[in-house]
C-alpha cells in the first residue's frame, strides 16, 4: 500500500489512516488497540489470526485499487464499510 500512496503523492500519514481502517474493518480495533489487546506485538499484523489476515489482505487489495482510481478516503471508508456489512450477512 505504501507504493500506491507514494505514487499518488499522498502524505505518508495516509498509510496509518488506511491501515487503521483495515484493522478496524477486520477486528473492530485500530492497530494500537489490537496490539494492546492481543499481547503488544511489534506490528498489528503479527497478532491477526490466519482468517483475519486473509480478510485484511483482501480488503487491502480493494483499498489499493480505489486509491489508484483517486477515490477520496471518505468514499473508500464508506465502500469498505458496506463490504464488511455485506460479508457479515453471509457469515
Amino acid at each position: 500500500m505504501t507504493d500506491i500512496i507514494q505514487e499518488k503523492g499522498l502524505s505518508p500519514h495516509y498509510y496509518k489512516h488506511y491501515t487503521d481502517l483495515l484493522f478496524k474493518s477486520v477486528t473492530g480495533m485500530n492497530a494500537k488497540q489490537l496490539k494492546a489487546s492481543r499481547g503488544g506485538a511489534s506490528t498489528a499484523l503479527d497478532v491477526l489470526s490466519v482468517d483475519e489476515l486473509r480478510t485484511y489482505r483482501q480488503y487491502e487489495q480493494v483499498v489499493i485499487a480505489l486509491i489508484g482510481l483517486d477515490w477520496p478516503y471518505k468514499e473508500i471508508k464508506e465502500t469498505l464499510r458496506k463490504e464488511v456489512d455485506a460479508n457479515a450477512n453471509y457469515a
